[in-house]
């Protein structure tokens, strides 16, 4: 899916909701979307104009900060149940999706992130299944940076437990690439 802005940036979430309830967010006119907007402070918010055939749900791309996505998500879900409550409706409980609960932004140089990711994945999987933490890599560097800010989310000892993993593996080259370069290594 690709924004009114072009595509979309490394700070950009999907978000399913029921077909029926598009209406509801975006509002008479695209008011209640830009309150939602506004509200999360998302740099955009824009519903899909369709789904695949038979799907009963789709797409709001949210882009902006974790924080936006997740006061964005909150707001999107209060809409939807306030309004299935009105109508005596069952309320959804949406859970396939990140949540609203801790997160950490940890920053890593783009050159690094290959060693947090591994081979098909395979490290980046390891520290989830280890910490129990959920990690979101993104594709490209943050704009204007050759870094990129990795989220981590869970509960907060898991996430303490996956930016300690993270460092055990990253410490070690980084210390090998200071050294190499004549730099005093880092200190943790």
């Amino acid at each position: 899916m690709s924004t009114n802005t072009g595509p979309p940036s490394f700070d950009s979430f999907m978000l399913p909701i029921p077909n029926e309830s598009v209406g509801l967010i975006i509002g008479k006119q695209g008011d209640m979307i830009k309150k939602l907007r506004a509200s999360s402070n998302a740099s955009v918010i824009q519903v899909a104009k369709d789904c695949a055939y038979g799907c009963a749900y789709r797409n709001v791309f949210i882009e902006g900060s974790l924080e936006s996505y997740c006061l964005s998500k909150k707001a999107i879900y209060e809409i939807i149940d306030t309004y299935n409550r009105g109508k005596r409706l069952p309320t959804f409980n949406f859970t396939h999706t990140l949540s609203s609960e801790p997160f950490k932004e940890i920053i890593v140089p783009d050159a690094y992130v290959k060693y947090v990711i591994g081979e098909e994945l395979q490290v980046l999987k390891r520290i989830m299944q280890e910490s129990g933490a959920k990690i979101i890599v993104p594709t490209k560097n943050a704009p204007g940076t050759k870094n990129r800010y990795i989220t981590l989310t869970g509960q907060p000892e898991n996430i303490q437990q996956a930016v300690n993993i993270i460092y055990t593996i990253l410490e070690p080259i980084y210390k090998r690439d200071s050294i190499s370069n004549g730099i005093k290594p880092m200190q943790f």
